[in-house]
């Protein structure tokens, strides 16, 4: 995962989900057992924010990663002090809950995630969504009854298909036009609000998105609001709506993320949200596995830590285009990955487009390498600079 973002589902739906959708079953579902020994069944709202199976746990994986950092001390442009000195850098995760099996609480800042397919894992928390920090989860059982439970009240959750349907069409989905392109999608708007009861705020005036039909950017601090009504409403004053939005975010049919600043944004057209991605449709989590090729010419096969860090098939390679859209690319959707210059790579997909991407340790060269470990055999480390292409099996 790059450093800028820490943070993770058509026809290649099926290579990341493996299926087509339903009505049925879109929101994360599954059975909440608390320290008390009560059991509650049903949909799932992970705190203020995740509720659908293709959106993400975002913590730290339990491991880190020791980084040598040059230190210089320069005077009127002579260099007078130089040093080396070693950083731990954590390492970001993004679980999709769909690839989830089974979460218990380990403390109150970490807990173990078992991953379809049995393989465990412990994520430490980077942010709200593991950990005593957090919101917590709700858990609505049907009709009236809902629970709230903090983190510190769980014993565990256990994650099952969903066999009613959900809210999937309150999900905000449309098209986003950006720096010339047009992204179709589910959208979050901020990097936050991502269902139509959210609201959308300005300083004189708060709109609920269900009741907007297109948002378009008027310059730096304002936005036009196009609302269902046909009334169309200027706002300013929030970061909703100018230039210290966070970005809006585009899921697409593939399970890529594109996201777009504020600058490049144009404006968004709302529209029925089609049916989210099943629990069913995700399958077991895999590991990295293909063929690396040396700029000698040399090739070498087995395992893949990418970076020294993603070695999971749902892990995201990052980077930003040209046209500065910043991508999240699940690397099961990659076929291969070639090293063009210091600051960019191609990134060819399997469903054909290459993306040329920069701007992350992911694509340049901050890269720390990449570990193959072949089929009985034990793991060698390349440098980025001895790399020429990456072909994924």
């Amino acid at each position: 995962m790059g450093h800028r973002w820490v943070t993770l589902g058509s026809c290649l739906l099926g290579v990341v989900l493996g299926g087509g959708g339903s009505a049925a079953g879109g929101e994360i579902f599954g059975t909440v057992v608390g320290r008390d020994g009560s059991r509650h069944t049903g949909t799932i709202r992970w705190g203020n924010d995740e509720a659908f199976w293709d959106e993400t746990l975002d913590g730290y994986k339990d491991a880190a990663i020791e980084t040598p950092v040059q230190n210089t001390v320069d005077v009127f442009g002579v260099t007078l002090l130089r040093w080396t000195e070693t950083r731990r850098q954590d390492l970001g995760l993004a679980i999709p809950f769909g690839r989830i099996a089974r979460l218990e609480p380990d403390g109150a800042r970490a807990c173990r995630v078992t991953l379809r397919g049995g393989t465990e894992i412990r994520v430490r928390s980077s942010g709200s969504d593991v950990g005593s920090g957090g919101d917590g989860i709700s858990i609505d059982e049907g009709g009236s009854a809902r629970t709230e439970l903090p983190w510190e009240e769980i014993r565990s959750i256990e994650f099952a298909a969903n066999p009613a349907p959900g809210r999937d069409a309150e999900r905000l989905y449309g098209t986003v036009y950006a720096a010339g392109r047009e992204l179709t999608g589910f959208v979050r708007w901020d990097r936050d609000e991502s269902m139509r009861d959210d609201v959308l705020d300005g300083d004189e005036r708060k709109i609920a998105f269900r009741d907007i039909a297109e948002i378009a950017r008027d310059g730096a601090r304002a936005a036009t609001v196009r609302t269902v009504a046909g009334e169309t409403v200027r706002l300013t004053g929030t970061n909703d709506v100018d230039h210290d939005n966070r970005g809006i975010e585009v899921r697409l049919p593939d399970g890529r993320r594109v996201t777009t600043e504020w600058e490049t944004f144009e404006r968004v057209v709302f529209a029925e949200a089609p049916p989210s991605p099943r629990y069913a449709e995700f399958g077991e989590a895999r590991t990295l596995s293909g063929t690396v090729r040396g700029v000698d010419g040399t090739a070498l096969a087995g395992e893949i830590a990418w970076d020294l860090d993603e070695r999971w098939d749902f892990e995201t390679l990052e980077g930003e285009d040209a046209d500065g859209l910043e991508h999240a690319v699940p690397l099961a959707l990659v076929r291969e990955i070639r090293r063009v210059t210091s600051e960019a790579s191609d990134v060819e997909l399997r469903s054909g487009p290459t993306l040329r991407l920069r701007g992350t340790n992911d694509v340049d060269d901050n890269n720390r390498g990449i570990r193959v470990t072949p089929a009985g055999g034990s793991a060698v480390e390349l440098p980025w600079s001895a790399v020429a292409r990456v072909t994924f099996r």
